[in-house]
């Protein structure tokens, strides 16, 4: 589709004006040479891995208070996960993360696309403004503790899910016009921070939603959790929500 090429493009234009992958590292071994020592890294990654940990478990026990608060379970869930992960950058003392752009615009989209640099990619997107559910791989919910807080989130099984779904079951996908839905469409974290080749199944759901994509840029977020590990390192994470594109009626 059209909209699909033209977004990929706009996504690169906007990954250099977020911020240049070399600018990130100097600015990680600039924060490492002040730490001076071991002990306030291990520190970080321990408060790290403690508060990924205790959130993933605690998560189930808030579900059945959020189905019995009102407007719904996605809300508060969808809080719960916004208030949780902007925490994570709060507590972790060389790790930051700002967000500008469209903001009004983002906190009502139904379809969001996002590229995917690394595991801090998902802190940044549930901390976006709006209510929105995930989709994620099966790996994510094989993990622990992770799979736990995405069972009890509410995530969609990418690995699961079937063209039909995008299409004639769009609908059923997203019955709550106030829920909306994150993806990441090149399917796996980018290997070089460089974006990858999108998957059609995000402009498939707009179109048969009839609702425009909001896509959003993150930049920064490989060099705080590489590929392969958990351990955290100094960064500075930026997301920019770019304007919404409507899916035309040819495409």
């Amino acid at each position: 589709m059209v909209v699909h090429c033209v977004f990929r493009q706009r996504l690169c234009r906007a990954s250099f004006k977020c911020g240049d992958p070399h600018t990130y590292e100097r600015h990680r071994i600039a924060i490492a040479e002040i730490l001076a020592g071991r002990w306030l890294d291990r520190a970080q990654q321990f408060v790290w891995l403690w508060q990924l940990c205790f959130f993933c478990l605690t998560l189930p026990l808030f579900l059945p208070v959020a189905m019995i608060l009102p407007g719904g379970r996605r809300r508060w869930i969808a809080t719960a996960m916004r208030f949780a992960m902007r925490t994570v950058f709060t507590v972790t003392p060389t790790v930051s993360w700002r967000c500008d752009g469209d903001v009004t615009t983002l906190k009502n989209a139904r379809v969001v696309v996002s590229n995917h640099e690394g595991m801090l990619d998902v802190s940044a997107a549930c901390s976006l403004p709006g209510i929105r559910t995930l989709l994620a791989k099966t790996w994510v919910f094989r993990a622990f503790p992770l799979g736990v807080a995405a069972r009890a989130a509410g995530l969609y099984n990418s690995d699961a899910l079937t063209p039909e779904d995008f299409q004639e079951g769009a609908t059923a996908m997203l019955p709550d016009s106030r829920v909306g839905i994150l993806v990441f469409p090149e399917g796996s974290r980018s290997r070089d921070g460089a974006v990858q080749r999108f998957r059609p199944g995000a402009f498939v759901l707009a179109k048969n939603l009839d609702v425009p994509v909001v896509p959003v840029v993150i930049a920064g977020s490989r060099l705080g959790i590489r590929p392969g590990s958990m351990w955290i390192h100094p960064t500075r994470v930026h997301s920019r929500i770019l304007p919404a594109m409507q899916p035309q009626p040819e495409e």
